[in-house]
């Protein structure tokens, strides 16, 4: 699970991390580092767009479950999977890398 004590840390030490966080029932519960923007605003920001992937999901029925979203504003990148924020310098993330380090 994506929010064990050492998975968590693998994700902090990945190239371009700057913040772990985890969603919580009403808020983002910050983990490790500080989030760039207000955690209250990315979290209405980050439902909003889980709320959305779930419509798209009941459209793709025939993909397997979406479990998250990579979204990049400027050079700030947020992944979210599951309940997991990740929030990275996008210019200098291995997403792919990253990915690898949550996906069980």
């Amino acid at each position: 699970m994506v929010t064990e004590p050492a998975i968590l840390d693998k994700i902090w030490r990945a190239p371009g991390v700057t913040a772990v966080g985890l969603l919580r029932e009403g808020g983002l519960e910050v983990v490790k580092g500080q989030f760039v923007v207000d955690v209250n605003r990315l979290y209405v920001v980050l439902m909003r767009n889980l709320d959305r992937l779930k419509e798209y999901e009941r459209v793709l029925s025939q993909l397997s479950p979406l479990r998250g979203f990579i979204m990049v504003l400027d050079d700030v990148g947020f992944m979210v999977l599951d309940q997991l924020v990740v929030q990275t310098d996008a210019r200098k993330s291995d997403w792919d890398q990253l990915v690898r380090v949550v996906r069980p």
